[in-house]
């Protein structure tokens, strides 16, 4: 036979769930705002980022450095130009900020920088290669390649060659940038395994 409860009972425990869910419901409207709030300030608006962080008590807080901190690990990629490389000093900042551990973290993003560097010279470097090559292909087959659509068929093997190699470079340098972020998400702290 089951077991009886009283009004009061049902009523506590729906006041329970409901307490419940807009803990949870709460603590993924901050977790948004965090990563709202890393994402304007990476894309150059001007934050003050303590100040928003201070808004909360220390639970809050954590909720609040959690969404920052996985905008910001989610932004720490190889670049696709030289312009790309422009936000890694926003990005030292923002980590300073948020890791107990800042002169560390930014040593460590400061080799990402260095990395960035060398893939994107390797990168540039590469597409001088293969210009060159194709320019010095085009003189010596300049009378066999006078159609045009041996020319185009020409120039889209050169060009997906060159997608090949740029892909070999990106695999070289992927696994350091895996490295970097699990060594970030490592010196942010416990909060972001929450």
């Amino acid at each position: 036979m089951g077991v009886i409860r009283s009004s009061y009972e049902k009523a506590m425990e729906r006041f329970q769930d409901v307490k419940a869910n807009k803990k949870a419901l709460t603590r993924k409207e901050i977790v948004d705002e965090g990563k709202a709030l890393s994402a304007r300030y990476l894309n150059s608006e001007e934050i003050k980022l303590q100040e928003a962080l201070d808004r909360y008590d220390d639970e809050k807080a954590d909720w609040l450095k959690y969404g920052m901190g996985e905008t910001l690990i989610g932004r720490i990629s190889l670049p696709a130009n030289t312009a790309a490389g422009d936000i890694i000093p926003k990005l030292i900042t923002l980590a300073m900020a948020l890791s107990p551990q800042p002169a560390i973290v930014e040593q460590l993003l400061n080799q990402f920088k260095g990395l960035c560097d060398q893939y994107g010279s390797e990168r540039l470097k590469l597409g001088e290669q293969l210009e060159s090559q194709m320019q010095q292909i085009m003189q010596q087959q300049g009378a066999a390649l006078q159609n045009e659509q041996q020319r185009a068929a020409f120039q889209q093997k050169m060009v997906k060659s060159m997608q090949e190699q740029m892909q070999r470079i990106e695999e070289q340098f992927q696994p350091a940038v895996d490295k970097v972020k699990a060594n970030l998400r490592q010196l942010l702290g416990t909060w972001l395994e929450k």
